[in-house]
């Protein structure tokens, strides 16, 4: 039959699902790993189940557990980082309150005593005692909270040792002597030389990463690939691979637009080489199928984080930006007042007001531009992973629409400037 020569062109059946899910080696990615510091109680809790019930069935190459080490400070000392301006952001929040009182003190002392001006202020401010006790309560419980999730999820220090860090203390214990063997100095050269052959014909995977200048880092997809097959045809298994990435075509084949699974040429060179099956998942419906496939008490919510490719780049992002475009918007529409408030006066804005917005505008002009010429350079290499991750970014670039007319505006302003010391 045509598919018995052409596996790799013929999605598995269900006899191969079940051949993957009960006989299979799993075999996870290094961004896979670093995402557990980025993740819940919760989220690590189902995750580590899941690797417990595939009861030995896992690996690591070589180079996935060597990334996993020399990368892992990265999310530890981010997350740290969140959870200082978290503190940060409470108290600054906690102080602005407080203000309240010394509302109330100034404006009793306008005017004559127990006048009309200080029976007025009591009669509004009279409670703000009692609103301060509740926000002190507050901020304390928030701090406490976020204390809690300092000492008991992440470890003390971006290197700290596995007593110190109970992710990493885990994962070894799991994959303790389920660690591929380092390639040498001769195999890694021939692998950067294959890599440079494959690269210039889109040969996957890592055609990606073809524009980075160091070959640690341009060939390491490559060299993980290739340990996967050399394990694979050691020690005769099926494969599945756990990524997080969604986007990375040099992986995943896509048609109209939609991901159908790993990439063909992958499929085909791993069943040449091991005659064994391989198959790919993404967090998300890896946690899911595990579910229904080993039985595993899987909740909802883990499946739901897992769709979030990494809180540097889901929930902590996201309340990074929002906080980024908050003082933004807050910015401008400070200097839009002062802007119509000079305008209805009929004088020029102060020079420090001009200096602002410039310096807002030109911010936002020079990001926009970089991700302009990153866009530029994806298009002309043809990286299209690359360049869908950028176009993202774009339309995630905090830029405010009210910046044109700012921008407008100030030229008005300096116009008339110009004329008036003509004048």
């Amino acid at each position: 039959m045509m598919q018995n020569q052409f596996p790799w062109l013929i999605q598995p059946n269900e006899e191969d699902f079940n051949t993957l899910w009960q006989e299979g080696t799993f075999v996870f990615d290094t961004n896979v790993l670093l995402d557990l510091y980025r993740r819940s109680r919760s989220f690590k809790e189902d995750f580590f189940k899941v690797l417990e019930a595939l009861d030995g069935r896992v690996w690591l190459p070589h180079k996935v557990a060597e990334e996993f080490l020399r990368n892992r400070s990265g999310p530890i000392a981010s997350q740290l980082g969140d959870l200082d301006l978290a503190e940060e952001a409470v108290e600054a929040w906690s102080e602005n309150l407080q203000k309240l009182s010394n509302l109330q003190d100034k404006l009793e002392d306008i005017g004559d005593r127990k006048g009309p001006i200080e029976r007025e202020v009591d009669d509004l401010l009279g409670e703000s005692e009692r609103l301060q006790e509740a926000v002190e309560e507050y901020k304390n419980q928030v701090l406490r909270s976020i204390n809690s999730l300092r000492e008991e999820l992440l470890p003390s220090s971006p290197r700290a040792r596995k007593d110190e860090d109970d992710t990493l203390a885990k994962l070894e214990e799991i994959f303790e002597d389920r660690v591929g063997e380092p390639y040498g100095e001769d195999d890694r050269n021939e692998i950067y030389e294959e890599g440079n052959r494959r690269y210039s014909k889109n040969i996957p995977p890592g055609f990606g990463d073809d524009s980075e200048d160091r070959e640690s880092r341009k060939y390491a997809d490559l060299v993980i690939w290739k340990q996967i097959i050399d394990y694979a045809s050691g020690h005769d298994v099926d494969v599945v691979f756990v990524t997080r990435d969604t986007t990375k075509d040099d992986w995943w084949e896509e048609k109209s637009g939609r991901t159908i699974g790993p990439h063909t040429e992958l499929r085909k060179e791993f069943y040449q080489k091991t005659g064994s099956l391989f198959w790919m998942y993404q967090g998300p419906r890896f946690l899911n199928i595990a579910k229904e496939e080993l039985g595993v008490d899987v909740k909802p919510t883990s499946i739901e984080e897992a769709q979030h490719k990494d809180i540097s780049q889901s929930e902590n992002e996201m309340l990074q930006r929002a906080a980024s475009n908050f003082q933004l918007h807050s910015t401008i529409e400070e200097i839009r007042r002062a802007l119509e408030r000079a305008h209805e006066s009929e004088s020029m804005p102060s020079r420090d007001l001009v200096e602002r917005l410039q310096d807002v505008i030109e911010s936002q002009e020079k990001s926009s531009s970089r991700l302009h010429k990153k866009i530029s350079r994806a298009m002309k290499r043809g990286q299209s992973s690359q360049l869908e991750q950028l176009v993202r970014a774009l339309a995630h670039a905090p830029v405010d629409p009210s910046l044109k007319r700012l921008k407008d505006q100030l030229e008005i302003y300096t116009k008339s400037g110009e004329e008036q010391e003509k004048e």
